[in-house]
């Protein structure tokens, strides 16, 4: 995938919906017990000062309360 254009440590999906003061929200879909590379944790860092948000989601459901509740 590196070789096709995509950043090392990008989060798996982005909302590109301005809510609640951020600009758009990326989410990182985890298993139970995943844990965020070196990478992801910069990439987070980063979205975050650049004034979006960022979220771990570990389930389908986690996701689908987060998206609900980012658009209330």
């Amino acid at each position: 995938m590196k070789a096709e254009g995509v950043l090392s440590g990008a989060a798996d999906l982005f909302l590109a919906m301005p809510a609640k003061g951020f600009s758009g929200l990326f989410i990182e879909m985890k298993a139970e017990k995943g844990r965020q590379t070196p990478a992801q944790k910069d990439f987070e860092k980063r979205v975050i000062f650049g004034g979006y948000d960022y979220k771990i989601c570990r389930s389908f459901d986690e996701f689908k309360e987060l998206i609900i509740n980012y658009l209330k």
